[in-house]
Parts: C-alpha cells; structure tokens; sequence
C-alpha cells in the first residue's frame, strides 16, 4: 500500500501484488521473528460478507486456560 500512495497510474493487479507481499512480509515477521502463532480463516464470496475484509471481534487463548476476547466496536 505504501509503494502505491501517491501513484495513480498503479494498476489493480499490481496493488494486489504490493498489498500481498507486504501481507506475508507482516506475515513472517509474527510467527517467523515475534514467534506469535498465527491461524488464518478465509472466506468465499458465496458468503456474501463483503467487509469482511475489516477486523472484527478478535480473541487470544493462553495456556493456562485463560480466553481474553478483544471486540473492536467501541462501546
């Protein structure tokens, strides 16, 4: 997203490819480098929940059993 600021000439498959790349550089750095582990979930457009793009509700389980959920509405 960065390299393509600005640049109004980019097109959306080379966006795609900026915005991808920067994705598995983020990607890499949690659970290759922070050693965070990460699980991906994916949906199909046959869902038609097209904002699903956007956080929503999160969580985090931690291994002495403990859930903490982080719900990204603001009350």
């Amino acid at each position: 997203m960065a390299a393509a600021k600005g640049n109004t000439s980019s097109s959306a498959a080379t966006i795609r490819q900026t915005v991808l790349k920067e994705y598995a550089a983020l990607l890499h750095e949690l659970r290759e480098v922070a050693g965070v582990q990460v699980r991906l979930f994916s949906h199909d457009a046959s869902h038609e929940t097209p904002d699903a793009i956007f956080p929503n509700n999160w969580f985090s389980t931690h291994q002495d059993g403990t859930l903490c959920l982080y719900p990204m509405k603001v009350l």
